[in-house]
């Protein structure tokens, strides 16, 4: 050891500890070597302040870290495991809880079943944090229980209706619901869909969007409240979409996203996952700034649902500016929640990051230019490709940072990807894939 140590060459060395609340929680340590330069006093109270600092930003790293992870643990308690398989329907969903790291909201949506069908319901409760995700669980359990009694919307809205209206602080929750059952020819599915204090559900239909529900007060207003539900057939190939008020209500450069562009977005839906990812993209695309509000969503497709290849294919036109790197983690966070390991997923976070982060500095995508952002999901692999208005380069063969600074983000794209390349041209494309192991590509 005294021969490695000699080896390195060093001239001066200090160990500082590293403080947080008055004790140490690590060490600090400077070396000088090839300067020959030895450290003074000066440099060690620096050197000792700096180790202060860096205690204090690893303690409220720490914090966060742990915040969050209570958040999404939370947050993951609230919402099903999975939605259920239920023969004829074909359901999806999709839960964007706003801002990028707090993951408790008040949005949720649940698919059981009932005597004689099923249940579908999408809610949002009033405020966010603690109070709200405890309202939340009480919303949802109570709805599922009282369902299962009385398999009836209106029953299980007046039953959690005064459930809150009994409360003693002001407890307020919009639900939209629909009962599904198979109708009496066998053939065809029914509906009976009620809403409380909620956008109504959109029946998609040979390309023709209607909105189906008649409003009513929201849950936990009025002790003697009523709703008024609707019937409805659903027949081979339609789409039942259920949504929160978070999707209509999302900001961007225009105004609020709002009902006609979200009728136009789904019309085209295919089936219930085409419907949720169409909404997904429009929202990515559309918003600005900050996420106000979660977004949750429910669909469903009616009949057989048609063949599915084994690849699944994600994009999104993202406005350049300061705000795309942010934008582009919370959409492959979305996409690849379910199909990557958690530390998997923040490799590709942060590679997403550093690729539209160069885009923004490096190739002229400021707020005037679109970057483009594609993942293809496949059995065996995860493609990232991030296009921009650039010029592209010419990848070197060893992607070490240099030494005037810069080629980090490329080094890490090479350590953590199993392959990358570059795409010179107008656009230019940067991409990597991930192998997926082969338990996680069965699953």
């Amino acid at each position: 050891q005294l021969e490695l140590i000699r080896s390195i060459g060093m001239r001066s060395v200090m160990l500082v500890p590293m403080m947080a609340a008055g004790r140490p929680i690590g060490v600090v340590t400077f070396v000088s070597a090839e300067s020959g330069r030895t450290f003074t006093e000066a440099d060690l109270a620096l050197a000792e302040e700096l180790g202060r600092r860096a205690g204090t930003a690893v303690a409220n790293a720490r914090l966060y870290a742990e915040r969050t992870h209570i958040a999404r643990t939370l947050q993951t308690g609230l919402l099903p495991d999975a939605v259920p398989d239920i023969p004829g329907l074909a359901l999806a969903t999709l839960y964007r809880p706003a801002g990028e790291e707090n993951w408790v909201g008040g949005d949720f949506y649940d698919a059981f079943a009932v005597t004689g069908g099923w249940m579908v319901v999408v809610g949002d409760v009033a405020g966010r944090g603690p109070e709200a995700a405890a309202l939340t669980a009480l919303a949802r359990h109570t709805l599922r229980t009282a369902a299962t009694i009385a398999p009836d919307p209106l029953s299980a809205l007046t039953h959690l209706n005064l459930e809150l209206a009994a409360r003693p602080e002001t407890s307020l929750v919009t639900v939209g619901c629909a009962l599904v059952t198979r109708g009496p020819d066998g053939d065809s599915m029914r509906a009976r869909i009620a809403c409380a204090g909620h956008p109504p559900a959109l029946l998609v239909r040979g390309g023709e969007v209607q909105a189906l529900g008649r409003f009513g007060p929201m849950l936990g207003a009025f002790r003697a409240s009523t709703w008024d539900p609707v019937d409805v057939d659903l027949y081979d190939g339609d789409v039942l979409i259920l949504y929160t008020d978070g999707v209509i209500d999302t900001r961007g450069r225009d105004g609020r996203f709002g009902e006609e562009r979200l009728w136009e977005t789904v019309a085209s839906a295919v089936d219930a996952g085409d419907a949720v990812r169409r909404i997904d993209g429009a929202l990515r695309a559309f918003e600005s700034g900050e996420q106000a509000d979660d977004t949750a969503i429910l669909a469903i497709r009616c009949g057989t649902a048609p063949a599915v290849p084994g690849v699944v294919h994600h994009r999104l036109e993202l406005p350049g500016g300061t705000t795309a790197p942010r934008r582009a983690r919370r959409a492959v966070a979305t996409w690849l929640a379910e199909e990557l390991a958690s530390d998997r997923l923040y490799d590709v976070r942060v590679l997403v990051s550093e690729l539209v982060t160069n885009a923004v500095r490096h190739a002229g995508a400021d707020e005037g230019h679109v970057i483009g952002l594609d993942v293809v999901i496949s059995p065996v692999s995860v493609r990232v490709s991030v296009s921009d208005p650039g010029p592209g380069f010419i990848p070197v063969a060893d992607p070490r940072p240099r030494p005037e600074g810069g080629g980090a983000g490329l080094l890490l794209v090479d350590r953590l990807s199993s392959r990358w390349a570059v795409e010179p041209g107008r656009p230019a494309v940067v991409w990597f894939e991930l192998d997926r192991p082969a338990a996680s590509a069965a699953a």
